[in-house]
């Protein structure tokens, strides 16, 4: 995936959707946060990285190539 065919939504219930650009389709549902998501952010590195950011403090990287959380940084 690259990101610029990718969009990410938070959710209040600390949920992600990671969809397609062009067709909307849900690529990846994200679950790992406990609050509100309030901060999200693609990075296209080496991989591409969601970076999402909650109430709480919580901060969790993803594989936006897997759908799996990579870290969570509290």
């Amino acid at each position: 995936a690259t990101t610029s065919t990718l969009f990410a939504v938070g959710r209040y219930d600390g949920s992600i959707e990671v969809r397609s650009i062009r067709t909307g389709d849900l690529k990846f549902a994200l679950e790992g946060h406990v609050d509100v998501v309030r901060a999200l952010d693609i990075y296209d590195g080496r991989f591409p990285v969601l970076i999402s950011g909650t109430w709480d403090g919580t901060v969790c990287l993803w594989n936006l190539d897997s759908g799996d959380r990579i870290q969570v940084l509290r």
